[in-house]
């Protein structure tokens, strides 16, 4: 589920925790595993952007997956409960909340597993489409970053900026290439000053997001490599190769219901059969 940047390179301009462990904003600052806890101001913001019904961490609509559409969430809260060194002590919790169309509209983190609500991410959605995700760190009403999202006609993800202190300037842009209604390239400006520091090329079968090469200097070589294995539809397997050398660096297996949500997901850091965190997911639906 915590895909999908997967790599071990260098954080982005902005992180406080060198090395990045997954993909996106500037906020994902390695931990070590998920990316839990306040450290550097990012603390759990990754992991409020998973929703459970996806095998992909972002709820980005660049994001393909699966072909399959799992049942509706509408007036669901879903649990997620984090064991990050699968020690089998709790660490965090998060809660997703539904509203009635099935849309996720907000994620309230416990990041201390302490039952103190520390962090929300707000979704807001505009003709259907997510328009705007708003990050409030200290859950006291106070907006701390913000993340915007552009479309095409057709509805397309084109853009997506982050503005990291919620000044009103963008600090990260992300843009989407698309063919024939696939996102083949993802590109990354991570200080938004009109130059792609890394690209994401996305092959497929059948409709389905199978592998991804990462060129994270634009000069032209491949340094890391992501493959998805896919079961009825859903991804039940993803891994990393950073390098890459052929051999796998992260394994990510996900579970799922008969509903189509997730259910478990076991992280292996080295790919050595050694699960090094653990999550699940509880679901409470009218």
């Amino acid at each position: 589920m915590f895909a999908y940047r997967m790599s071990h390179r260098a954080a982005p301009p902005g992180c406080d925790v060198t090395g990045a462990l997954l993909r996106q904003d500037r906020c994902a600052c390695a931990l070590t595993l998920l990316l839990v806890g306040l450290v550097g101001g990012c603390g759990p913001k990754r992991v409020l952007d998973s929703d459970p019904r996806r095998a992909t961490e972002d709820t980005d609509v660049a994001e393909s997956g699966s072909t399959i559409q799992p049942d509706s969430l509408a007036g669901c809260v879903a649990t997620l409960t984090f064991d990050a060194m699968r020690d089998g002590s709790i660490d965090s919790y998060y809660y997703y909340h539904y509203d009635d169309a099935g849309e996720l509209v907000t994620v309230d983190a416990d990041s201390q597993a302490d039952g103190v609500l520390d962090a929300r991410m707000t979704y807001l959605y505009v003709d259907g489409r997510l328009d705007q995700r708003q990050w409030d760190t200290g859950r006291d009403g106070i907006i701390d970053s913000l993340m915007f999202y552009n479309y095409d006609e057709a509805g397309q993800l084109l853009e997506r900026r982050d503005d990291a202190n919620a000044d009103g300037v963008t600090d990260e842009l992300i843009t989407w290439t698309w063919e024939s209604g696939l996102a083949i390239f993802e590109d990354y400006d991570w200080e938004a000053d009109g130059a792609v520091d890394e690209r994401i090329a996305w092959t497929y079968v059948d409709g389905l997001r199978t592998h991804g090469d990462h060129d994270a200097g634009l000069d032209g070589s491949v340094d890391e490599v992501q493959n998805f294995v896919y079961e009825g539809g859903l991804v039940v397997e993803a891994s990393s190769d950073a390098g890459p050398d052929g051999n796998i660096d992260v394994m990510e297996r996900t579970t799922y219901n008969t509903r189509g949500w997730r259910d478990t997901v076991a992280k292996d850091l080295g790919n050595d059969g050694q699960i090094d965190a653990w999550s699940t997911f509880d679901y409470v639906c009218p």
